[in-house]
């Protein structure tokens, strides 16, 4: 069977979540592993770098709905290490999701196995709310936008935690702290905070307590409203 159609069926088989947020909708587990099995190399080719998190249930729901769309679907699946030729298909698949607004798209290739392909999407996600004047046009809109951001934002946040800041190494090293330095980036951006001022990682770093202060500062931006 074609593996466009075998996600297209992972997916037509979520189902409601009766959680406390009625608009996610709980991935199925065959969903979860195709998933998985595109953003993964299992060769373990890039070992010299952390791996990326998995993606989180709420992300997971929006990429499903984003991924009805047949050529979302055509892009998202052409970044598993199977069908992966080159840096185009990350590339085209980029340029595909922010033109089209697939936010959860962009945000899951920041899980890709890919450390370029990873670097690539926090710019774009970056890009993309720098547009927001230019694309936000009414309120549902801006409210649909308002739940992708906050979304966005807890992933970012969940990886920074889940991610050592340094590795060793040099020109990994190098690759990883423009890594990091992306995801900071796009925290200080959603959040508002602008706590690291866009300097790279290791001119914003100083220590481990400045680290966690700034961090409990940008948690609390996605503390649950009871």
């Amino acid at each position: 069977m074609d593996r466009l159609v075998i996600l297209l069926i992972c997916f037509t088989s979520l189902q409601p979540c009766h959680s406390q947020d009625a608009n996610i909708i709980t991935p199925s587990s065959e969903f979860r592993i195709k998933v998985k099995s595109i953003l993964t190399d299992v060769t373990h080719s890039w070992k010299e770098y952390p791996t990326p998190p998995d993606l989180s249930t709420e992300v997971l729901s929006g990429l499903g709905l984003e991924l009805k769309d047949d050529s979302a679907l055509y892009f998202f699946n052409h970044l598993s290490k199977e069908n992966f030729d080159s840096h185009i298909d990350y590339q085209n698949a980029l340029a595909y999701f922010k033109k089209n607004g697939d936010s959860y798209c962009l945000l899951a290739i920041t899980a890709h196995w890919n450390p370029d392909a990873r670097i690539s999407a926090l710019i774009s996600l970056n890009e993309r709310m720098k547009m927001r004047p230019q694309i936000c046009s009414t309120k549902y809109h801006y409210e649909k936008l308002e739940n992708e951001d906050r979304a966005i934002l807890k992933f970012l946040v969940f990886t920074l935690q889940r991610t050592p800041l340094f590795i060793s190494g040099s020109e990994n090293a190098t690759i990883h702290g423009v890594y990091i330095s992306n995801i900071l980036w796009n925290i200080d951006l959603y959040t508002g905070e602008n706590i690291v001022d866009n300097k790279n990682l290791t001119v914003w770093y100083k220590n481990d307590l400045q680290y966690e202060n700034d961090l409990l500062k940008w948690q609390t931006h996605i503390i649950d409203k009871k």
